[in-house]
């Protein structure tokens, strides 16, 4: 004897199903008796009965179901699949070792993945491999390095409207999430970003000629401004960096690098001390 149930969920309705059938063998013949086989349309609608000897299936509303069930039923079955998000972070990079996850060693995707084991949204799996959930960063930041807006992508379940208040109470100050949203399945921030600017801020004594000591009572002259930013034009557009990594050859094509904007800015002065910042775009 065989016996079974079924739930299906259709166009926004409801189906069950009861089968029973009885299985005997005699010889080389095999019969088959169909028992019963009742389906039971749970939906606000008449009841439609039809002949049972045309071999026709048998339609019989057995009970009512609010509207809103059915609702929270698909809202519920929509809710375990997993979709790409995008995240748009803002971390200071003080007391860090860098943005990449790596064990034993305080990062800020480390911060980030305690938040996401939390939540549900890694396990253990996922966190030994990011790759297995699509995790993604648009940059990766060095030892002591900040971030205002950052970037990460990965697989997960639909979040409730409220994920960056839930996140942000689970992560430290110094790394806040601004936003979330939903991008698609191929969406890459990595390979997705076309440009990144970085900006650095030092004081301007640092361009003082050697014979003047180091002192917070430097101010850069325009003239040296001007030396400056054309010293720096000179590594706009596509330029080999092999000399600038680590075991490259330089004809490794990954050495090269499109700088689009590198600038110095007017000074500024905070507490007394001249500075000014050093941008680059590439």
């Amino acid at each position: 004897m065989i016996s079974g149930f079924a739930c299906i969920l259709f166009r926004n309705k409801v189906f069950t199903f009861s089968i029973k059938k009885s299985v005997t063998v005699a010889g080389n013949q095999v019969s088959k008796t169909r028992n019963c086989c009742n389906m039971e349309e749970v939906l606000n609608q008449d009841c439609v009965q039809k002949d049972a000897k045309s071999n026709k299936r048998s339609f019989e509303l057995s009970h009512e179901v609010e509207p809103a069930q059915v609702e929270e039923t698909v809202k519920r079955a929509r809710s375990q699949k997993k979709k790409k998000f995008a995240l748009l972070l803002s971390y200071c990079g003080q007391g860090y070792l860098g943005m990449q996850f790596n064990h034993g060693f305080k990062t800020i995707e480390g911060e980030l993945f305690q938040a996401f084991l939390k939540l549900g949204i890694m396990d253990d799996d996922s966190l030994n491999t990011p790759q297995s959930i699509h995790f993604q960063r648009a940059a990766r930041t060095d030892k002591g390095v900040s971030a205002i807006r950052q970037v990460v992508s990965l697989k997960m379940r639909i979040p409730d409207e409220d994920l960056c208040k839930e996140l942000n109470s689970l992560l430290p100050h110094c790394v806040q999430v601004l936003a979330t949203r939903k991008v698609t399945a191929g969406f890459n921030s990595k390979t997705a970003c076309d440009s990144r600017s970085y900006a650095y801020v030092m004081p301007t004594f640092a361009f003082a000629s050697k014979e003047v000591p180091p002192s917070h009572q430097f101010r850069l002259k325009s003239e040296t401004l001007d030396q400056v930013n054309s010293l720096l034009s000179f590594f706009k557009g596509t330029r080999n960096y092999h000399n600038f990594t680590s075991g490259r050859p330089a004809q490794d094509p990954s050495c090269k690098r499109y700088v689009t904007h590198f600038s110095c800015s007017l000074p500024f002065i905070v507490k007394d001390v001249e500075f000014v910042k050093i941008t680059i775009k590439g």
